[in-house]
């Protein structure tokens, strides 16, 4: 464990150190949760626990304190038990609401939004822009800023005639809704 925890803060203070003040915006830590919400089982988690979220973002910002530091996953974007990944967006939520009560120096979220315009059931539909916005405003109160991070809109399932318009129109939709919040930048 001890030599992972310091290989892991020398790639930081290395990397970030490296290009302080000339790059703004860094994604710190990237999926740490599996699909059902916990902490994604990963060598990090194994060998360090979990608090090695913290210890990441509190090292990005020793080696650039001027830095603006994020967050990101998937399956993250819309909130609420209606939500096809409502359960993982709330962990995300949890995640982000603990790091900030510990005064982790965390300042933004980033979304992955992989959606299925063809999706069905419960873990395969698209959020809806109001779970999204809905998502975003909390966040936002946290005292953070969300990004969408990546976006994408599978249509190959969908009857060839409507693919571009059900893209189009997803894409528009969940856009939209986030720029109504203030935090969504």
């Amino acid at each position: 464990p001890e030599q992972v925890r310091e290989e892991l803060k020398r790639h930081i203070f290395t990397t970030v150190g490296h290009f302080r003040g000339r790059i703004r915006t860094w994604d710190v830590v990237n999926e740490a949760l599996a699909p059902d919400g916990s902490l994604a089982d990963t060598i990090f988690l194994r060998k360090l626990g979990p608090g090695y979220i913290e210890d990441c973002f509190r090292w990005a910002h020793e080696a650039d304190p001027s830095a603006f530091l994020i967050y990101n996953d998937n399956k993250v974007e819309g909130v609420g038990t209606g939500s096809p990944d409502g359960i993982k967006a709330e962990s995300f939520y949890q995640l982000l609401k603990d790091l900030k009560k510990r005064g982790v120096p965390v300042h933004g979220a980033g979304m992955q939004a992989h959606f299925n315009a063809a999706g069905v059931g419960q873990r395969q539909r698209c959020p809806t822009p109001r779970q999204v916005k809905e998502q975003i405003h909390r966040i936002g109160q946290l005292g953070l800023k969300v990004n969408i991070s990546e976006m994408d809109v599978r249509v190959s399932k969908l009857p060839p005639n409507v693919q571009q318009s059900a893209q189009r129109q997803i894409y528009h939709d969940i856009i939209a809704a986030a720029l109504t919040e203030p935090a969504f930048d």
